[in-house]
């Protein structure tokens, strides 16, 4: 199971296709402002609470620390480190631009993911591929066995670069999670959705990513995490059919306020109601497990409808990290 903690929604970049930081036009008004998560954030003894709670429900659990940019997060020093004490599997999803940061935390991280976007794209998205490369590669050197990650969002006019990358992740040493953005998906989803539709791709475009991807098992077997994921939603064409099952809970996902949202991409309605601190308090496992599904089958249909994202292909990433 991968459980992803976003940690602050605050960042210092705005790509273009991300909603996460920042509100937006068609964000429901059941939805609190991107204000309120800046005033309530969590601090670091409710995070590691949260992990150690979770990481005795699942012995096979692996946590990214995302954001926002999780390095601006207050406390993020402190809660690596007792994250890394714990010695729970874990990365931290980064846009490269507290490169400091991270090398002062190099021995304490298991894991680190550059969120790549590809070249030549312009703005904040090729600052951060620049930046993210340089770092996945220094970070190499200084640690061989670090699990070394890049968090890559295709769109149509950057997919033609992926096997430019492929060669890139060749010579530093890293693997490749593939994302990509084919429909405008709906209201509630405030991760990673386009607000130029000329990002979108197109079917024809996607069939020369299909293709792309089996070349690159093909020669580089080893490069792509769960290149199923993509294949999938390609052969699914631009529909949105894929359909999560809660009752598998592969993936979890925590707002900057300690809540449970639907899922990495969407708030949700329900499941934000959930109140994590009763179930760690009461060490009430059982009764998490049936609230939460209960909350995520509720309105599913409306919440995840267009959704072609890959959340449940996740938990086969194989972690290859360590401690030292």
């Amino acid at each position: 199971m991968i459980v992803n903690l976003l940690l602050t929604r605050v960042c210092n970049l705005k790509c273009s296709y991300c909603r996460i930081v920042r509100d937006y036009k068609s964000k429901p008004e059941e939805y609190p402002s991107i204000g309120y998560y800046h005033t309530h954030i969590k601090d670091y003894k409710y995070w590691l609470s949260l992990v150690k709670f979770l990481s005795d429900f699942n012995d096979d659990v692996f946590f990214l620390l995302y954001g926002g940019e999780p390095t601006l997060y207050p406390e993020f020093d402190t809660l690596v480190k007792e994250m890394y004490k714990l010695k729970v599997p874990f990365s931290v999803i980064t846009n490269g631009t507290k490169q400091d940061k991270i090398f002062e935390l190099i021995d304490y991280l298991p894991g680190l993911t550059a969120s790549v976007d590809l070249g030549s794209i312009g703005g904040d998205r090729e600052k951060k591929t620049m930046l993210g490369l340089e770092m996945l590669r220094k970070a190499k050197e200084i640690r061989p066995t670090l699990d070394n990650v890049a968090e890559v969002v295709l769109d149509s006019q950057n997919y033609k670069n992926l096997p430019k990358l492929v060669e890139i992740a060749k010579q530093y040493n890293f693997r490749i999670s593939l994302t990509i953005i084919e429909n405008p998906l709906n209201e509630y989803y405030d991760f990673a959705e386009p607000s130029n539709k000329n990002l979108l791709l197109k079917q024809d475009q996607l069939d020369e990513i299909y293709d792309m991807i089996q070349d690159i098992k093909k020669t580089e077997p080893e490069i792509l995490l769960t290149p199923e994921a993509i294949e999938t939603v390609i052969k699914s064409g631009n529909n949105g059919i894929l359909k999560c099952n809660p009752h598998n809970l592969y993936s979890l996902t925590f707002d900057a306020d300690g809540k449970l949202r639907t899922c990495l991409r969407i708030r949700g309605i329900e499941v934000p109601s959930i109140d994590m601190d009763y179930y760690i308090n009461n060490d009430d496992l059982n009764g998490f497990i049936d609230n939460y599904i209960k909350a995520m089958s509720k309105d599913m249909d409306k919440l995840c409808e267009g959704c072609s994202w890959t959340c449940m292909f996740m938990p086969k990433s194989n972690f290859v990290g360590d401690f030292i």
